[in-house]
């Protein structure tokens, strides 16, 4: 053979041995970037499924932490007329001792009256007790109020806690 002969031929096989690589080469890739389509599909149907049953967690959240709040709300009403009913009961009792003071003093003015005697006026007792009555009452009533509302605030962030804890 000639050597024109033998190049011809080597084109040629080299031509064959190059189509034939190329088409097993792309046939790799093809295979490839199937698997690869395939492995995207997946990871993003398993990425749609995490993210529903975080939205799914995030909505009970949302529904324990309602209800909570909704029976916060009627703990904190029931609590309010607790309060103004102890508020009464506290007026009441103010105004109860306030004419038990009246009457002692009324009492005493007759009985001094009476006796004619002059002597230094001390303090009532009872004027006392209304005093103290009155000036830490209304106080006491406010720091028992926030108190109470603490408590309930406090006790519903537990049971959301709760709830919310697997």
């Amino acid at each position: 053979m000639t050597l024109i002969t033998h190049g011809i031929v080597a084109v040629v096989a080299g031509a064959l041995v190059y189509g034939y690589f190329d088409a097993r080469h792309a046939a790799e890739v093809g295979d490839i970037r199937v698997k690869q389509a395939n492995a995207e599909v997946a990871l993003a149907g398993r990425a749609l499924a995490a993210e529903q049953r975080e939205r799914t967690r995030e909505q009970q959240w949302a529904a324990v932490a309602a209800k909570e709040a909704v029976d916060a709300q009627t703990r904190i009403n029931a609590l309010q007329g607790d309060l103004a009913a102890s508020r009464g009961a506290a007026d009441r009792l103010r105004i109860a001792a306030a004419d038990a003071a009246r009457r002692a003093r009324q009492t005493r003015a007759a009985s001094a009256a009476a006796s004619a005697s002059p002597g230094v006026a001390a303090a009532d007792p009872l004027d006392l007790l209304v005093g103290v009555l009155q000036r830490h009452s209304d106080e006491l009533v406010r720091v028992g109020a926030y108190a109470d509302q603490l408590r309930v605030a406090g006790e519903t962030c537990e049971r959301i806690s709760d709830a919310l804890t697997p």
